[in-house]
């Protein structure tokens, strides 16, 4: 499901005319304009005013301009302070919609008077748009009944994080305090399965243990599904074999459903994920998974690797496809997990899939492969946009790291395999010409550029690059100048 359908009309038709300026490199002719969005100059201006508002009232005026002689729409936004997600979040952060599901995720036992009078809306309203969001949930296969979610809560756990974690990031995710006992959860998940995590991978942790603590007793079907108990038994062997309960039975202390938190974590930590490739556990894990040969995993991801190889030919000679790892973790989502929260809005989804495969149809490979009897029973045909959606960027380039004088740091809030692709196609496109280091992010290394797409107090002296999503080739040839700059720089004062 894409987020942005929980804003009011009027916000989705302005976060779409951002996209598609966005995607056409930051300027299109006004005609062209009014006929991608189906809409009149008077209708087009309102919604310049309505967006620049926003903007100013985030303190970044004038972002959308008309350029009289030329008859174009511009994007004019200063990337040292600010990229387009912002207005997106702003706008869902704000949402009626959100807010609905916010006070019932928060509250204990809220009413609909208390609701309504918290939202500034009327009953009817109300019950208006809990239909729509009832509509809405029907992908994670869950709803609310009497002002509370009902389903299992499985699925109701995965589809809180993906709400706070992709609703506002920057707010509910990134900003967040980790709390000493969730501190002590993690480090002892850390010891368990030697394993070092950032600060960015602690708070995610650090959310999905504070939603799971807030949900406690509001359900009473918790249950692993069968679909994780057959096809997730290496993780849970592997995993679940140093897993640290003493940990987790004090932060859930009187909990019942120990058993339930521990596979929940394990899915958690395996489907977004939280262990690079070259790990032994993961070793450990795939080679487990690959001597089951009745394992759907296994199967679904050798005919799409091979289907997506026999795809490549002379016009797209740099086709390469991610490691196994990633490829069992993605398959692992879209099978474990009923429903999804995209990162991308639908046509940057498309635009991404066009600029990587002009000459391979993606949904076709992927809704054909589906259709075939030992997978048409599983959850993937009901999941197949999740599978498109995570395969939109494969393609990617590779070329090898040196030890370089300049260092870009990378830290996207995407899927974690998108920010892998990412990090190896900024790295071919650079070191063609330049001598260079991209690398993931940390926060306690120096870079001389930080490549983000999320807001970013920290490392005042660094320069900023801030993306849209990942990006677009406009930025790509901004970000490729950049650190030309950056270079002759460095020259003239060494």
């Amino acid at each position: 499901m894409y987020k942005e359908a929980l804003l009011d009309l009027s916000e989705q038709e302005n976060v779409r005319l951002i996209k598609i300026l966005f995607i056409a490199g930051g300027y299109m002719h006004r005609e062209e304009l009014f006929r991608k969005l189906g809409i009149h100059n008077k209708t087009l201006q309102r919604r310049v005013q309505s967006i620049n508002e926003t903007f100013q009232r985030l303190g970044h005026p004038h972002v959308i301009y008309y350029d009289e002689e030329k008859e174009q729409y511009h994007i004019q936004v200063q990337k040292v302070s600010l990229n387009l997600n912002r207005l997106t979040y702003t706008y869902l952060e704000e949402s009626t919609n959100f807010q609905i599901l916010d006070a019932i995720w928060t509250q204990s036992s809220p009413t609909t008077e208390s609701l309504t009078q918290q939202l500034f809306i009327s009953r009817s309203e109300y019950y208006r748009r809990l239909h729509f969001l009832n509509e809405w949930l029907q992908s994670f296969d869950i709803k609310i009944y009497k002002n509370q979610f009902i389903g299992e809560e499985w699925q109701i756990r995965f589809f809180a994080y993906q709400l706070y974690s992709k609703i506002h990031p920057q707010h509910f995710l990134y900003d967040r305090t980790i709390t000493e006992s969730q501190h002590q959860v993690i480090e002892a998940l850390e010891d368990a399965w030697q394993i070092s995590w950032n600060q960015v991978q602690r708070q995610r942790l650090a959310l999905w243990l504070s939603l799971s603590l807030q949900h406690q007793g509001k359900t009473s079907t918790y249950e692993v599904p069968a679909s994780f108990c057959q096809h997730g038994k290496a993780v849970n062997h592997h995993l679940g074999a140093n897993f640290p309960k003493n940990a987790l039975e004090k932060y859930f202390e009187g909990s019942n459903n120990l058993d339930f938190e521990q596979q929940a974590l394990i899915c958690f930590c395996t489907i977004f994920p939280f262990f690079p490739e070259g790990h032994p556990l993961p070793r450990k894990i795939l080679e487990e998974v690959e001597s089951d040969h009745s394992n759907l995993i296994v199967k679904l991801s050798h005919h799409l690797l091979r289907t997506f190889r026999e795809g490549a030919n002379d016009d797209m000679p740099f086709l390469a496809l991610p490691d196994a790892w990633y490829w069992y973790t993605s398959l692992g989502h879209t099978l474990w997990i009923k429903g999804t929260i995209y990162y991308f809005d639908k046509e940057t989804t498309e635009f991404y899939m066009e600029a990587n495969y002009r000459y391979i149809n993606v949904k076709k490979i992927i809704r054909e492969t589906l259709q075939q009897p030992d997978f048409a029973v599983t959850a993937w045909p009901r999941n197949q946009w999740l599978l498109i959606h995570k395969c939109a960027l494969f393609v990617y380039k590779h070329r090898d790291l040196f030890n370089t004088p300049l260092r870009i740091g990378v830290f996207l809030h995407a899927d974690t395999l998108i920010v892998d692709i990412y990090l190896n196609h900024l790295k071919y496109e650079l070191l063609k010409n330049l001598y260079i280091s991209v690398e993931p992010y940390q926060e306690t290394e120096d870079y001389d550029l930080i490549i983000t797409n999320l807001a970013f107090p920290i490392q005042a002296h660094t320069q900023i690059y801030f993306l849209t999503d990942v990006g677009n080739p406009q930025e790509e040839q901004a970000v490729h100048a950049l650190v030309q700059g950056i270079l002759v720089n460095q020259r003239s004062n060494g």
